[in-house]
């Protein structure tokens, strides 16, 4: 498995980009990736747990919190296994198409606002509100 098949790659690779055109993240832009990575990793979580315990199960939003974080470390793993954020970061560095500055934003802003949503929308189908009663 190579860096083709990473989960979360075109986040990885707009976090990477906005954390290298920071001044205070050039030398250690994995931070930066880190926690937008997780950032998304915890929303997504959030609505599978949320769709599950309304599908079937009532109390899973107990084991909510190391769900989350289990999934979000196999990923961290995953990415740092065999050295794969490094050779994300030489091809993102040797690639003649980056994505400019403002599309990194606004991929992150819509990655986020896309997450958001549809947490809420499980949230709302979990509790029987609105369109779901």
């Amino acid at each position: 498995m190579g860096i083709n098949f990473l989960p979360y790659k075109s986040l990885v690779i707009h976090a990477y980009h906005l954390a290298k055109r920071s001044s205070a993240n050039r030398d250690e832009p994995f931070y930066v990736v880190f926690m937008l990575t997780m950032g998304s990793i915890i929303l997504n979580t959030w609505t599978f747990s949320f769709i599950i315990e309304g599908l079937f199960y009532k109390g899973f939003t107990n084991y909510n919190l190391y769900i989350t974080f289990t999934f979000g470390f196999f990923v961290l793993f995953l990415y740092l296994k065999n050295k794969r954020f490094d050779l994300l970061a030489k091809s993102f560095e040797q690639n003649k198409n980056k994505p400019k500055l403002w599309q990194s934003i606004i991929y992150l802003i819509f990655r986020y606002l896309i997450d958001a949503s549809i947490m809420f929308i499980a949230a709302l189908y979990k509790n029987g509100d609105w369109i779901f009663s």
